[in-house]
């Protein structure tokens, strides 16, 4: 019930639009061919066969996984172009090709060929890393004073579409502001049917400073020459494809985490209880049900998300709290041009006492209400509520000939104006001594700005922003919306 109320209200203030969906930058590079005008002479058109080229590694299963389509099936005319934008979509998704192409040909009466036409992404990065430590860029610029030293650097090795499966591997070595070192690889399907998909995780990591407690909504950090932190874990997760736009996922996690003597004795509830160490098992159930056109930077389509957390199963004592969380995304083309989405996210947590080591509410990662880039937020529950208006005035594909390889020629650049208008709430019983300007009430955040979208689902967003402790000032940051 609580669900089905979520989603009238999403639907309704975005005033829903029977239009379709269309691409922006990286769909636009992912051509769909028209249905000519000798559909018009039958109702519907069968599929033949199903031709794929420009697939020279990745296998063909694996985009037939993606498809709806398949050979014998009758398509309605008026349909034609709909059903292959869905399809060549979901074809995109995977991640694994700069353009996809979806045409019919070799049209006989109301019978004809479906061809796919890839162009594949480059596969192995041996990419060498240089990233900011802190939340944000715009923490860094303003707040630690543009601080080179406050980077980890290293190098990042990705091998994407593993045997040509959609696999990855990937080894991380990172030094400098933090020291870690981790290696994960993920099966998307580890069965015949293409259901079930399975991934694992380790990481260890070493840290000269640390943000050992938030004052007035910032982080204080703590730096040493010596360790200040070490933390261990792993993880294991299985996945289960139930439908194509349909994810259950159960992850089991361990975290081991050890501190210098010194972060307890002016934190007591770092880990709680003048605690240096801290050992947990996670049990987290995730369900997704995700229909967006891109999912980088979603135009058309809705997200909901839920899952379940439960920190600490009985072994070892240090952490006992139960969070469920969910996240609901509309995304509506409005006609020439203009787009809208809204976003609302929660968490609420059940706990008899929260270790600061472990305590998010917002301002991290995703969670961010515009206009707050510079705060952390940190409570036991929150809200998050974005609406934005949008108006693309750029979508184009260059092909850079200049450029030596081929995966890297095809240039798909798309600009959005953006205005916008955020709302949140968080509550918090723990931490309001030295943090309560902006919890345990409503706040907003409203602005304009521009996102540009482009290269291998890179995203910028430039914001000016006005918060509800009427700050405002200019901001950038990098991050998708989920």
């Amino acid at each position: 019930m609580f669900l089905a109320l979520l989603s009238f209200i999403l639907d309704f203030c975005l005033l829903s639009n029977p239009c379709l969906p269309q691409p922006h930058a990286y769909p636009a590079s992912c051509r769909v061919t028209p249905a000519s005008d000798s559909t018009k002479a039958t109702p519907y058109t069968i599929i033949r066969t199903i031709t794929i080229t420009g697939n020279k590694k990745t296998k063909r299963r694996i985009i037939l996984r993606e498809l709806d389509v398949h050979p014998g099936d009758s398509l309605l005319n008026h349909r034609i172009d709909t059903v292959l934008l869905s399809n060549k979509n979901k074809i995109f998704n995977t991640n694994l090709f700069i353009t996809v192409d979806l045409s019919l040909q070799n049209k006989e009466g109301n019978v004809a060929d479906l061809h796919i036409k890839l162009k594949e992404r480059w596969y192995f990065f041996p990419a060498p890393l240089f990233e900011l430590v802190d939340r944000n860029f715009n923490e860094w610029w303003h707040q630690r004073n543009r601080d080179l030293t406050r980077v980890r650097y290293g190098l990042r090795l990705t091998q994407d579409n593993v045997f040509g499966l959609n696999q990855k591997l990937e080894l991380l070595f990172l030094t400098g502001f933090i020291n870690q070192y981790s290696l994960s690889y993920r099966m998307p399907y580890i069965d015949r049917a293409q259901k079930m998909g399975l991934s694992f995780q380790v990481s260890y990591t070493q840290n000269k400073s640390i943000p050992y407690r938030t004052e007035g909504h910032q982080l204080d950090f703590l730096e040493s020459e010596k360790i200040l932190k070490e933390q261990f874990s792993s993880a294991v997760s299985l996945r289960r494809r139930s439908k194509f736009y349909d994810f259950h996922t159960i992850a089991l996690s361990y975290h081991q985490s050890k501190l210098a003597d010194t972060i307890p004795q002016i934190n007591p509830l770092y880990f709680l209880d003048g605690k240096n160490t801290q050992k947990y098992f996670k049990l987290q159930y995730t369900f997704e049900h995700n229909k967006t056109d891109i999912n980088a930077y979603p135009l058309n389509g809705s997200i909901y998300r839920g899952s379940i957390e439960k920190y600490g199963l009985g072994f070892f004592n240090d952490v006992d709290m139960l969070a469920t969380t969910f996240t609901m995304a509309k995304y509506k083309r409005l006609g020439r041009g203009f787009f809208a989405d809204v976003l609302l996210r929660g968490r609420y947590l059940l706990h008899q006492r929260q270790p600061y080591s472990i305590s998010r509410g917002l301002g991290y990662g995703n969670n961010l209400l515009r206009g707050y880039e510079f705060y952390v937020l940190d409570g036991q529950h929150f809200v998050l509520n974005r609406n934005t208006l949008k108006f693309r005035f750029v979508n184009t594909r260059k092909e850079l000939g200049f450029i030596p390889i081929p995966q890297f020629r095809t240039l798909p650049l798309a600009m959005y104006f953006t205005f916008y208008f955020d709302t949140g709430y968080v509550s918090d019983r723990f931490f309001t001594e030295i943090n309560n300007r902006f919890t345990n009430r409503f706040i907003y955040g409203t602005g304009v700005g521009v996102d540009i979208v482009t290269y291998y689902n890179m995203i910028i967003r430039c914001n000016y922003a006005l918060n509800s402790g009427l700050e405002h000032g200019f901001y950038i940051t990098f991050s998708a919306d989920l």
